[in-house]
């Protein structure tokens, strides 16, 4: 909680104490960097137990760095042929345990990674970029916002369940309550709305006047 990540089009991620001092620039992508996100918990390393951050890039990778800024592993197609986004990676996140990461491309796809470095599985069924990706609080669903203008809910296995169909534009952003009943959309569309997990659309948030691109909810909920 006393470190900030910072994701640039300079090709960098920078970390930051919370007092606004540059402790730390991360140097190895080779485009923009589009989202960073710490492990929510302590995962294996070479150094031992300790938090990792991922950062998504559109050089089609997702890179895993420790805290103190060494590259430890690069999620993409080089490692396998048949492996890795074919498209620009904007979408990041961690399951709550820390063991599984799942990345969101313009190719269309969520892929689902260990933390060790190996692709699991690949969630194909948007018609368009996928740029937001958010895991339920029990670690059992996964939320994919598209340009398609729908939200996808997924199981852990790559299975369909629903679709959030219901915006005027791309989605941007996914986010699930820490309940895990409840999720908001944030769209191009400039509204925000609300969901519960079957699929029901509960509310519209409509005030901004242009593109929402971001969305989360409090820890408290």
């Amino acid at each position: 909680g006393e470190t900030l990540a910072t994701a640039s089009s300079d090709h960098t991620v920078k970390l930051w104490s919370v007092s606004g001092e540059d402790l730390q620039t991360l140097q190895g992508h080779s485009g923009r960097v589009n989202g960073v996100s710490f492990s929510p918990v302590r995962v294996a390393t070479p150094q031992g137990l300790d938090y990792i951050l991922a950062t998504a890039s559109s050089d089609y990778t997702v890179k895993l760095w420790s805290v103190s800024g060494e590259e430890l592993t690069t999620l993409s197609s080089e490692r396998n042929a048949n492996e890795g986004h074919s498209g620009e990676v904007y979408g990041v996140s961690f399951s709550p345990d820390g063991q599984t990461l799942a990345t969101a491309s313009w190719d269309g796809t969520v892929k689902l990674w260990s933390v060790s470095g190996e692709e699991l599985t690949t969630l194909d069924g948007h018609s368009n970029w996928v740029n937001g990706v958010s895991f339920s609080p029990d670690g059992e669903t996964l939320a994919t916002a598209s340009w398609d203008g729908t939200v996808k809910l997924w199981s852990m296995s790559g299975e369909e369940l629903t679709t959030l169909d219901g915006h005027r534009g791309a989605v941007l952003g996914v986010s699930f309550n820490p309940d895990g009943e409840t999720l908001a959309t944030a769209s191009m569309d400039g509204t925000v709305k609300l969901w519960n997990v079957s699929g029901e659309e509960l509310q519209t948030l409509e005030s901004h006047r242009d593109w929402v691109n971001g969305v989360s909810f409090s820890p408290d909920g």
